[in-house]
């Protein structure tokens, strides 16, 4: 009995919910915000990207990706490549790279108000601060 009552309000309620419209963009909006680049990123000549998981810009415009280098999914030890690219945002060439034996699967990327980096490390369960300026590991909140 306390079943079907618990139902019938939920029905009741969940029928008189407003729900508002989805707002669609006008037509020009959405073709005006971007625009497709080609030959972007671009990489040294022989170097190619793992599968890229994350993305952030950084305080100074420039463009970080995460991705698995030389590593897959379901790693059980860090992956040995740099996992870790820095691009031009005008350019899309490598600045720099780093995260070599760092990550077990470097996922979702940002960036904090003081400029530090946060980056999810998916397969060990954790996040690793950066300071990008210097590399050094700020903090690990997480499973060791």
């Amino acid at each position: 009995m306390t079943r079907r009552i618990s139902l019938a309000v939920f029905a009741c309620l969940a029928a008189s919910c407003d729900v508002a419209p989805i707002a669609t963009p006008e037509s020009g909006d959405v073709a005006e915000s971007f625009a497709l680049v080609s030959d972007w990123p671009r990489l040294p000549a022989g170097r190619t990207l793992g599968r890229v998981l994350g993305v952030a810009v950084a305080p100074d415009g420039r463009v970080w990706i995460s991705h698995t280098a030389d590593g897959g999914a379901r790693n059980t030890r860090p992956i040995g490549g740099k996992t870790i690219a820095v691009l031009d945002p005008d350019t899309g060439e490598v600045e720099d790279e780093l995260g070599e034996g760092l990550f077990q699967l470097p996922h979702a990327l940002a960036f904090d108000d003081e400029g530090l980096l946060w980056v999810t490390d998916a397969d060990a369960n954790r996040v690793i601060v950066l300071d990008p300026r210097s590399r050094a590991v700020v903090r690990r909140i997480g499973a060791e």
